[in-house]
């Protein structure tokens, strides 16, 4: 949540400051490139985080976390479903686009 707010803060002080004050807070480069950015604080800041607050009880948070049991368990529950209603096979296709896509425009 830390995280979260984080990042909004960010960029609600980046919008007040171009709005504002007609101030860049990280220059004048292009506003795609400052999310790698605000990616990192709010990573910075749930790690902060993380490392300050007391630990979780493992069984309030068990069904919470992706393991290998849940992939096989979705593995078998998608043996008979075609391959075009399977979401692996679309993420795949667009994976496969956004290559695509960045190879055309390189």
């Amino acid at each position: 949540m830390g995280g979260l707010i984080a990042g909004a803060f960010a960029a609600i002080a980046t919008i007040v400051a171009k709005v504002g004050f007609n101030h860049e807070l990280l220059g004048s480069i292009h506003f795609l490139l400052k999310v790698p950015f605000y990616f990192v604080f709010s990573a910075v800041v749930i790690i902060i985080v993380s490392l300050l607050s007391k630990p979780d009880d493992k069984t309030q948070i068990e069904d919470l976390i992706w393991t290998k049991k849940i992939y096989h368990e979705e593995t078998k529950e998608l043996e008979g479903v075609p391959f075009y209603k399977n979401f692996r096979v679309w993420s795949l296709i667009l994976i496969a686009f956004c290559f695509i896509v960045l190879y055309m425009y390189q």
